[in-house]
């Protein structure tokens, strides 16, 4: 007598459990400024005069789609009596679990044109509360010179 077992294991048409974790979603919150560091005369006083000093606290929104590891989406950043500033966002889950990405924001028309950059993106996702954090570069195309904001997200919760 020959018992036949049917056994999906390793076989291509079995079902895989995706170990990635769920990014996509409407996120809002908030960010709080860790450091702001200027360079170049240019930028001499910017991190005071964009409200962009240690401890500044501002809301934040993100929309992300996620595609097995790819992300994409928008960022949209408050900021102290300004308009918010956005940008698309392009991102990628590492096997760490992290999100890490890019985005580029709005730029400023002053003295010719400000480039403002997310150049570090790097997120973790508990439940639905996204932790971690970015810093955005700002360059002048005129002027030599950068301020770099370090942010950190504050209460970054899935709508």
């Amino acid at each position: 007598m020959v018992l036949l077992v049917a056994c999906g294991c390793g076989s291509p048409s079995a079902p895989s459990s995706s170990s990635q974790p769920d990014f996509q979603g409407q996120f809002a919150g908030s960010y709080v400024i860790n450091s702001c560091n200027e360079t170049g005369v240019f930028f001499s006083g910017f991190c005071a005069g964009t409200s962009s000093t240690a401890g500044g606290t501002f809301p934040l929104e993100l929309s992300f789609i996620q595609n097995r590891t790819a992300i994409n989406g928008t960022v949209i950043l408050s900021r102290g009596g300004g308009s918010p500033i956005r940008g698309p966002f392009l991102g990628t889950i590492q096997p760490s679990g992290h999100l890490t990405g890019s985005a580029t924001l709005e730029p400023l028309m002053l003295f010719g044109m400000i480039n403002r950059d997310i150049t570090a993106w790097d997120t973790t996702i508990t439940g639905n509360s996204l932790n971690g954090g970015f810093t955005v570069v700002h360059r002048s195309n005129t002027e030599t010179g950068t301020m770099t904001v370090s942010a950190s997200l504050l209460q970054v919760i899935r709508r």
